[in-house]
């Protein structure tokens, strides 16, 4: 059975500004001003800048996902739900990490969290074309092969970060913050092709 994509649309894109609205939410003010205030301050906001992209980078890459169809099944629904759970999750972990910024644990999760969404995504993104093949527009072309090569890099990069973290814990804190969102930025200004 076929149900119509704009609830799902309408119900993602409300969840997703929700949890943009948690995450400014969780940036802690700082409680005087003094320098070491104010530079902690700015690092929660560089991490919120830097959820904010990734949340962002997820919306577009979404509506994109959805613009080809008027209908989706009801196993795309629940797989959609999938994805909208770990992508409401980046609040949770940004915290964690304003909470914990010299620790490596928490910008592990953030990470980790990053790499499952952007899997789940995917996942999102074959399935729509295997239930809508005869309806979109299919072009072959090399992006499949380039996006499965990227994604086996992160994965590489991620682990090389994983274990460099244990000599220097503060390098691997940066590398797990800025990994995705360079990923994302990637995401961004080249955006799927496997849909025209």
């Amino acid at each position: 059975m076929k149900l119509s994509v704009s609830r799902l649309e309408g119900f993602s894109d409300g969840l997703i500004a929700i949890i943009i609205t948690l995450m400014v939410l969780e940036i802690p003010l700082p409680k005087t001003i003094t320098t070491a205030e104010l530079l902690n301050f700015g690092k929660s906001i560089l991490i919120f800048l830097a959820s904010f992209i990734i949340v962002g980078t997820q919306w577009n890459r979404h509506y994109h996902l959805l613009d080809k169809v008027d209908t989706v099944s009801r196993s795309f629904v629940w797989k959609n739900l999938i994805f909208l759970c770990i992508l409401s999750l980046i609040p949770l972990f940004m915290k964690w990490v304003l909470l914990f910024p010299n620790e490596v644990v928490p910008a592990l999760g953030y990470a980790v969290v990053y790499i499952l969404c952007d899997f789940v995504l995917r996942l999102l993104f074959r399935s729509i074309l295997k239930e809508n093949k005869d309806n979109i527009k299919f072009s072959k072309n090399r992006k499949t092969k380039s996006s499965f090569l990227r994604t086996i890099i992160a994965f590489d990069f991620l682990i090389a970060i994983i274990g460099f973290s244990i000599l220097f814990p503060e390098f691997s804190i940066i590398c797990f913050i800025i990994l995705p969102v360079i990923s994302s930025l990637f995401n961004l200004f080249i955006p799927e092709k496997n849909m025209e």
